[in-house]
C-alpha cells in the first residue's frame, strides 16, 4: 500500500525536470481555450452560442493550466466565470 501511495505521489509531482515546451501561438491558444470550454459544456461540435456560454453560471470555473497559452482571447465571452486556473502558461500580460 505504501509503495502504491509513493508511486502515485511521484506521478502527481512529476519526475525530474519538466520538458520545456514551445509557447502556443494566439490561434493555437484560442483552439485550446475553445476545446476546454466545449469539454466543460459537453458540446464537442456545433456553434457555441451565447446561451451555451451562459451555462458557465452553473459551472463557474475553467481549468487551463499547463497549456503554454500565450493569449486568452475568447475568455471575455465567459461573463459568468468566477474561477480560472491559468497556472504554468506563457502569458505576458
Amino acid at each position: 500500500m505504501k509503495q502504491l501511495l509513493l508511486i502515485c505521489a511521484v506521478v502527481a509531482l512529476g519526475c525530474g525536470k519538466k520538458e520545456a515546451r514551445k509557447p502556443l501561438s494566439k490561434e493555437e491558444s484560442a483552439k485550446v481555450i475553445e476545446a476546454a470550454i466545449r469539454e466543460e459544456l459537453d458540446k464537442p461540435t456545433g456553434e457555441l452560442t451565447k446561451a451555451d456560454l451562459e451555462k458557465f453560471t452553473r459551472l463557474g470555473f475553467l481549468i487551463l493550466r499547463d497549456n503554454e497559452l500565450t493569449d486568452v482571447k475568447g475568455l471575455e465571452k465567459l461573463t459568468r466565470l468566477w474561477e480560472l486556473d491559468l497556472t504554468n502558461n506563457q502569458l505576458t500580460s
